[in-house]
């Protein structure tokens, strides 16, 4: 019997933060992508509150033409 034959995935916590104030955790695989980061980040309620309807791009410095 290989114990090692399935594969789990390996979870990591990252600390949200907006505006230097911790907002909330979310755990992700470690080999998860930005779009799915973003998309854990955007679910918590206190991040949707703290960016008051404004767009993550607009908060993380990046701009879109």
């Amino acid at each position: 019997m290989n114990l090692f034959k399935r594969r789990v995935p390996i979870l990591g916590t990252l600390v949200v933060q907006v505006n230097g104030k911790k907002r909330g955790e979310v755990t992700v695989a470690t080999a998860a992508e930005n779009p799915e980061i973003e998309a854990a980040v955007l679910a918590l309620d206190a991040v949707k509150l703290a960016l008051d309807g404004g767009d993550l791009a607009e908060w993380m410095g990046h701009t879109t033409k």
